[in-house]
């Protein structure tokens, strides 16, 4: 199992016209982004997905993968900086022992969890056997200075049974930015989204507690490919091509907004889906990536804002004072009305009788 610990490189792609009834920044509410998917040892930068389907979840040609001669899974985490002072890193582990890896463990089968925070990396084998069981790494020296060993060092910190709630569960994923958790169960043709914060883990992993209900959606042809940064990203396969569904979380509970992505099936594409890695680095994270030294957190911030503004997704403060305004106005002008009027009705019913009388 490989460690390879990277520094990141904005790569623009895909600019287009923009259509403000949909483009994936409005999926993610910014615009300020950076798709990373890994497939096998096929990695994908992509930015500024403006109105068509991100390069992220095109499957390469069979000869493309041939030529790259790697066909083991290889997962990417994004590394933050505890102290949000430096730029974010990603960290590729798969199957590997080259010369080129900066450390090597033993096979992981089933799934991969990094906590930012703790610096702690969760390696989990052995879902289908008896031994099923989490092993968890303190990993350091991720953004060493440029007069230090580039190494990264990794200590064992813990080796514990998982408990046997989690043999329902499966993709496991982390959400750097929520500081929480996703996984999911399938049961009667539909796969539950559980959210877990990140500071329930260990309790899930050891005691096997819950998350909460976050999303759900029918099974029957649709399969979860992976969750990152608020989005979901699920396929279906027809007749003769597959559908890539990529959508928020942020409105689960409205009417599902996102993007569809066709192409034609193949059956070894539609294998290969279930093992795409997805990450997606945002807002100030990009900007330290697209800017460097130059970064300004508050330029970013206000870049992001204005665009927010323009597409229409927030309204400005002065319109918000303008509506807050209208509404005073209204509520004073009732007012003004029922006290012109209220002495005219009283007056109206006092001379008002009532007389009692048989039908």
């Amino acid at each position: 199992m490989l460690f390879l610990l990277l520094r990141l490189l904005s790569v623009v792609q895909l600019a287009s016209a923009s259509n403000k009834e949909f483009s994936f920044g409005r999926l993610l509410e910014s615009n300020q982004y950076l798709i990373i998917s890994q497939l096998n040892c096929h990695t994908t930068f992509e930015s500024r997905v403006e109105d068509g389907c991100p390069r992220a979840v095109f499957i390469p040609s069979k000869d493309y993968l041939s030529r790259v001669n790697c066909n083991f899974p290889v997962r990417v985490h994004l590394v933050r900086d505890p102290e949000n002072k430096r730029p974010p890193r990603a960290l590729y582990i798969g199957q590997d022992n080259h010369k080129k890896t900066i450390a090597f463990v033993e096979d992981i089968k089933e799934f991969t969890i990094y906590d930012y925070s703790y610096q702690l990396l969760y390696l989990v084998n052995g879902r289908q056997r008896e031994n099923y069981r989490c092993t968890v790494l303190w990993l350091s020296n991720l953004f060493p200075d440029a007069n230090d060993n580039p190494v990264l060092d990794k200590r064992h910190f813990a080796d514990f049974p998982m408990h046997d709630n989690n043999r329902a569960r499966f993709g496991w994923t982390e959400d750097p930015y929520n500081h929480v958790v996703y996984y999911a169960t399938a049961n009667g043709g539909v796969t539950t989204v559980y959210v877990l914060p990140m500071n329930r883990l260990l309790s899930a992993f050891q005691e096997g507690a819950h998350g909460e209900v976050f999303y759900f959606f029918d099974n029957t042809n649709r399969i979860l490919m992976s969750m990152t940064s608020r989005v979901i990203f699920t396929h279906e396969s027809e007749k003769d091509h597959t559908t890539v569904y990529i959508r928020s979380f942020a409105n689960v509970s409205e009417t599902a907004t996102g993007v569809a992505c066709r192409f034609l099936k193949d059956a070894e594409n539609v294998d290969s889906l279930a093992q795409f890695s997805f990450v997606i680095v945002r807002d100030w994270d990009y900007c330290r990536l697209r800017d460097g030294p130059s970064a300004n957190p508050s330029s970013c911030a206000r870049e992001r804002e204005q665009w927010l503004l323009k597409e229409g997704i927030v309204t400005s403060p002065v319109d918000w004072w303008l509506g807050v305004l209208l509404m005073s106005v209204i509520i004073l002008v009732t007012v003004l009305i029922s006290l012109v009027f209220q002495p005219l009705f009283y007056k109206a019913v006092s001379n008002f009788s009532c007389n009692k009388f048989d039908i």
